[in-house]
């Protein structure tokens, strides 16, 4: 499992989330049309109701140490989708191939992954950076505006994301520490 190739900085929890989309489009080198193209301000609120709805309703499971926003391809285009697991290793990525939390309400609809897919016919590679750095900049954004919320009673939740045929990418990890959260790699 890769480590994030995303700057350190998205991790700092004083940004907005404007300051986060203008330091990620400046990492994956997006012009401004591509930029407009994602709406992820409209993205990330369609990915912030989902997550909290889900939380709210059908939580992971106490036991649950890692998740996996993973994307695939359908037919329709980009689907993003949640998946945990009691298990992690940093080094080895089948604690993600038989997820224990794989709740009915995984799929949602958010704009911005449907969107990239114009750029991915444009250009794969490039189409599929940018596709795994909207899902980061989403989860990142979501987990420092909303750690205890991910964490309930846990003392640690592992974050990564990824397509499911490709390699998975280690975002951080969430943990509780004398009281004070900590999050990062």
């Amino acid at each position: 499992m890769n480590t994030h190739p995303f700057p350190k900085q998205l991790w700092e929890p004083t940004l907005t989330l404007e300051q986060r989309m203008a330091k990620m489009a400046e990492q994956l080198d997006l012009f401004p049309d591509d930029w407009e193209k994602l709406n992820l301000a409209q993205g990330y609120a369609q990915f912030s109701s989902w997550l909290l709805r889900l939380w709210k309703h059908n939580p992971p499971y106490d036991d649950i140490q890692a998740l996996l926003f993973g994307i695939f391809e359908t037919e329709k285009g980009l689907q993003l989708y949640i998946a945990g697991s009691s298990e992690w290793d940093g080094e080895d990525e089948e604690w993600a191939d038989e997820p224990e939390y794989f709740p009915e309400e995984r799929y949602p609809e958010i704009s911005s992954v449907a969107a990239v897919e114009s750029l991915m016919k444009q250009d794969l590679v490039r189409g599929i950076d940018v596709a795994i750095g909207v899902i980061a900049l989403f989860v990142i954004h979501f987990t420092i505006d909303h750690a205890e919320y991910l964490l309930q009673s846990r003392e640690r939740l592992w974050l990564a994301t990824g397509f499911d045929e490709g390699e998975l990418i280690q975002l951080g990890c969430l943990k509780m520490n004398r009281r004070q959260r900590e999050i990062g790699r």
